[in-house]
């Protein structure tokens, strides 16, 4: 019980907030509204070794195959200088409200949020949303994965955000971001659960924030390095760990010239953890980098290379048995029409015990 009273008032009043300036917007008159539907099918299938074959044999090969379903909905409505964003992702197994936050425009160049929105860590985290088609690729980076999908980050934070930037005299920009909030919890089975909006008493959640730093040679363009910072203390439901302090470290950019793209992210994470055993410290380094090239004006190519480097204590990553350490792939895109999307991606998949080679194919929307 003593664990929960601290973060339970911000909680509470930050849910207030939220579904109050939600209220608002929604009983006055909508001045400009949007609401999208991204919908996606995805069949993958994977072969490789069991890592826990019987007492009578060897390891040997495996194959699996999975079809998954989702509709990610995405609204937003304005008034006057409030803004109203929500993000509902469902699937055949739960529908979860990825975000819901309250803005308002403090300056044309600064928003205030208020709710649950995603933390600026790194670049995709802020620059993709649960709505697959609008990524190039079918996977996320292991280590920008949202924290409720099986993610070793808190993605998520419920509180302040703000964000905005700021017009140089050459015409460049500062983008900047802050993120102040509930951060995450680990369960009994070691995932990370987001704070949840809708059911704040669900588990005892600390607080976490982000710092995040942006460069933009130009102000109209989307060519962006930066740097990004964060820290969190995540309560643990593991019966040998009370507490994570987490602390990331971390650089990013995305550069276009001509038919070329180039996304890339270097991050560096320290978890002290509070054992009941005594303290343990587990730090890794993990870097990812996407290059894609636009064949045709409807078809784009793609690879990308992911690798996570140190935890050798295996403290922290060892609870994550499906994370990603390390990942080469290689995919094409095609336009099918102006809102349509078929992806093709072929990979070779090294997870914490286990390797596999998988083939991924994934239809995706919005719409209309």
């Amino acid at each position: 019980m003593s664990k929960q009273v601290p973060a339970a008032t911000p909680h509470r009043s930050a849910l207030a907030a939220a579904l109050s300036a939600a209220w608002l917007l929604l009983a006055a008159p909508i001045v400009q509204a949007e609401f999208i539907l991204f919908p996606s099918l995805t069949a993958t299938e994977h072969s490789g070794l069991n890592p826990h074959p019987d007492v009578h044999h060897s390891s040997h090969v495996q194959k699996q195959s999975e079809l998954k379903a989702e509709l990610d909905l995405f609204y937003s409505a304005d008034k006057d200088r409030l803004r109203l964003l929500a993000e509902v992702l469902v699937t055949p197994d739960h529908t979860s409200a990825e975000r819901l936050q309250a803005g308002w425009f403090a300056t044309p160049e600064t928003t205030l949020w208020i709710g649950r929105h995603h933390s600026p860590l790194g670049y995709w985290n802020t620059q993709f949303h649960h709505g697959t088609y609008l990524q190039t690729s079918i996977k996320r980076p292991a280590i920008s994965g949202f924290d409720d999908h099986g993610g070793v980050l808190p993605s998520h934070l419920s509180g302040l955000l703000v964000e905005g930037a700021r017009t140089l005299e050459n015409d460049a920009a500062i983008d900047y971001a802050f993120s102040f909030g509930a951060a995450t919890r680990q369960t009994s089975d070691g995932r990370l659960a987001a704070f949840d909006l809708f059911d704040p008493h669900s588990g005892p959640h600390k607080l976490g924030s982000v710092l995040r730093l942006g460069y933009r040679p130009d102000a109209t363009a989307t060519d962006v390095a930066g740097l990004f910072l964060g820290y969190s203390t995540i309560p643990s439901a593991l019966a040998s760990v009370r507490e994570i302090r987490q602390t990331i470290a971390g650089a990013f950019f995305n550069r276009e010239q001509g038919r070329w793209r180039w996304i890339g992210e270097l991050f560096g994470v320290r978890n002290d953890l509070d054992q009941t055993t005594g303290n343990a410290r587990s730090t890794f380094v993990n870097a990812n980098l996407q290059g894609e090239y636009e064949w045709r004006r409807d078809w784009t190519l793609y690879g990308r290379a992911e690798n996570t480097f140190g935890d050798r204590s295996g403290a922290y990553l060892m609870h994550f048995s499906g994370f990603v350490k390390e990942r080469y792939l290689l995919g094409v895109r095609h336009e099918l029409t102006r809102n349509q999307a078929l992806k093709l991606e072929l990979s070779d998949v090294h997870v914490m015990g286990d390797s596999y080679v998988q083939f991924g194919l994934q239809w995706s929307a919005a719409l209309p």
